[in-house]
């Protein structure tokens, strides 16, 4: 199961990019403006789509831009991929439950019942075992928010990055005047 991440790759940028190899460092600040502006178009898109219940998933959405093999890279991911991955693809009914062997429920499970649900202690264990099964049962329904949100920001990528590279040749310009 692939995890959902949207990565931005320009091509064809970094030829005109090698091509400005003595440009000052603030029209690579232009460029890297323009992959930032993109990267928070994708999260004003996704991060709405993240299920109100999960607060550490939807707290969690990063920025991450890098060059990668001659190329400008902006990566928006999530650091929670397990949660991620349950919530874009679901969870099929009539697989086991949220356990571990041994029968010992997941951390992150038994904080999210105790918080849900604040069942008293000495019904915890009860809980845990009806929320799993039910789980387990029913499953989970599927929510593709990071596939959903690249392809409604698609548009806006492109404008975002038009503009950051239109205001670095400007600036480029100015400077050969």
């Amino acid at each position: 199961m692939p995890i959902p991440t949207y990565t931005t790759q320009i091509n064809g940028l970094n030829e005109q990019i090698s091509l400005l190899a003595k440009a000052k460092p603030e029209i690579f600040a232009e460029i890297r403006k323009g992959i930032t502006s993109s990267l928070k178009v994708v999260r004003s898109e996704i991060q709405p789509k993240t299920p109100v219940f999960s607060g550490r998933l939807k707290r969690n959405w990063r920025t991450e831009i890098k060059m990668v093999n001659g190329y400008w890279t902006g990566r928006f991911y999530n650091r929670h991929r397990f949660f991620l991955q349950v919530v874009a693809q679901g969870r099929a009914a009539g697989k086991p439950g949220p356990m571990y062997k041994g029968k010992e429920y997941p951390e992150s499970f038994v904080n999210w019942v105790q918080a849900k649900m604040a069942p008293a202690a000495e019904d915890l264990k009860n809980t845990l075992y009806r929320v799993a099964r039910a789980i387990s049962r029913r499953g989970i329904g599927a929510r593709p928010i990071v596939e959903q949100g690249a392809k409604a920001s698609e548009a806006r990528v492109v404008i975002a990055m038009n503009e950051a590279v239109k205001k670095a040749l400007e600036k480029l310009a100015y400077r050969g005047k």
